[in-house]
C-alpha cells in the first residue's frame, strides 16, 4: 500500500475571508461518543448526519466534525468565528457532522466553561463538497488540528468496505496495520500521517496495529463488521511513552 501524507491546510492572513455562521448551523446538535475502555474500538454504524441535512447539501457546502485526540486535555469547548459550536467535548469523543458553507473560518478551542486563554487558535479554509474531520492532537504539549478530508467524489457504487488508517500517537515509531494477523494493510505509518482508503471485500475482520520494531504493545480490534459501501477511519491514539494509554478507535466517515 502507498499511503498519502496527512492533509493539513494553512492560510495566510491576506487570504482570510471569513464566512458567517447561520442560525441553522448553530442550532444543529451533535452527539459525541462516550469515552471507551482501552483497546476497545468504537464502530460507528449509523450516519453522522440526517437525511434532511443531506438533502440540503449543495456544491458550495461541506460537512465538518471534530475528534478530541489530545490525551492531556480534559473537556474542551469549540468556537467557530467567535460563536460557540460545541461544548464539553471529552477525550476520545467524535462529534457528528454539521453542514457548513465553504469559506475560511477561525477555530478556537477553550478549556470547557472558560472563554479566556484559548488552547488553540487556527485559521482553516473549507473547500466545496467535502467531508472534513478535524482531529485535535497533541505533541510535546503543543495542541494542533490535523485535517482529514473525504471528498464526496470518492464515493462510488462499490459496495465493499473502504478503510484508511491515521496514526495520532505522538512520537510513536512507524506503525503497521494488518488484517487477521496475516494480510498487510498499511506499512510504516508515521505520526500525523493518514493513509489513502483501501477497498476490502465485505466481511468480518480483526485489525492489528503494532510498531515496525515491536517496541510497543500490539493493539487489536477483533471481529469488526463494517458497513458495506461506507468509508471508515481507524485511529490510533494515546501517548508514545505510556503504552497503557493507547487506544484503537474506528469511526465511519461517510
Amino acid at each position: 500500500m502507498y499511503p498519502d501524507k496527512k492533509y493539513m491546510e494553512g492560510t495566510d492572513a491576506k487570504d482570510l475571508n471569513f464566512a458567517p455562521l447561520s442560525s441553522e448551523i448553530l442550532n444543529q446538535l451533535y452527539n459525541p461518543t462516550k469515552n471507551i475502555n482501552f483497546f476497545t474500538p468504537v464502530i460507528m454504524k449509523e450516519p453522522f448526519f440526517s437525511d434532511d441535512n443531506l438533502s440540503r447539501n449543495t456544491s458550495s457546502q461541506s460537512y465538518i466534525r471534530f475528534f478530541h485526540a489530545a490525551h492531556s486535555k480534559n473537556s474542551i469547548d469549540i468556537y467557530i468565528n467567535s460563536q460557540l459550536i460545541k461544548k464539553n467535548i471529552n477525550y476520545t469523543s467524535m462529534t457528528s457532522y454539521i453542514c457548513i458553507p465553504s469559506g475560511t473560518y477561525t477555530i478556537k478551542l477553550y478549556k470547557s466553561g472558560t472563554h479566556q486563554n484559548p488552547i488553540l487558535i487556527s485559521n482553516t479554509k473549507i473547500c466545496n463538497n467535502n467531508h472534513y474531520t478535524f482531529a485535535i492532537i497533541e505533541n510535546s504539549s503543543k495542541i494542533s488540528i490535523l485535517m482529514l478530508k473525504t471528498k464526496n467524489k470518492d464515493t462510488t457504487s462499490y459496495k465493499g468496505i473502504h478503510v484508511r488508517f491515521s496514526n495520532l500517537v505522538p512520537s510513536s515509531p512507524l506503525l503497521n496495520v494488518t488484517i487477521d494477523s496475516e494480510q498487510q494493510l498499511f506499512n510504516e505509518i508515521e505520526y500525523g500521517e493518514t493513509t489513502s482508503y483501501v477497498d476490502l471485500s465485505p466481511g468480518i475482520y480483526s485489525f492489528e496495529v503494532f510498531p515496525k520494531d515491536y517496541s510497543l504493545k500490539k493493539l487489536i480490534a477483533p471481529n469488526v463488521s463494517l458497513a458495506s459501501g461506507a468509508y471508515h477511519t481507524i485511529f490510533a491514539i494515546g501517548r508514545a511513552d505510556l503504552s497503557g494509554s493507547h487506544q484503537l478507535l474506528i469511526f465511519r466517515d461517510i
